[in-house]
């Protein structure tokens, strides 16, 4: 009995989970009429699943450790305790780079500027600023 109700209480977890199915990763009803391509598809969202989570995880672990108790991400700079994968990519989504060409070779890259709230978040990520032109 102790486990099906630890198994329970897990639940909201895993609804989350499906939920993020649905938005997050805009999975719709397809179609498949091999088995191996079910399979391919399966195992691709389950990756996806992943870095979702370890995403998440990072993000939380790095603000409980430097006892950050919300970061700004959503409309207006409003905070967030619980950052979830998708509104942290998000942050992201609008950031450009742009590549000057002459005859085909390559002369220069531009990068939009990154704004203090995306800084915060690759800090938290562990992922250099550098990676992204700065």
């Amino acid at each position: 009995m102790l486990e099906i109700l630890k198994i329970y209480k897990y639940q909201p977890v895993n609804e989350k989970r499906h939920e993020q199915l649905k938005t997050a990763a805009r999975v719709v009803p397809l179609n498949f009429k091999r088995p191996e391509r079910i399979e391919a598809f399966v195992f691709l969202y389950f990756v996806a699943t992943m870095i979702h989570a370890l995403i998440e995880r990072q993000v939380r672990a790095a603000m409980k450790s430097r006892r950050l108790s919300s970061i700004p991400i959503y409309p207006e700079e409003r905070d967030c305790r619980a950052p979830t994968a998708d509104k942290l990519l998000g942050l992201f989504e609008s950031f450009r780079v742009h590549h000057l060409l002459r005859d085909d070779h390559h002369v220069e890259t531009f990068w939009d500027e990154l704004t203090d709230v995306q800084l915060e978040v690759l800090d938290l990520l562990g992922t250099p600023a550098s990676d992204y032109g700065h």
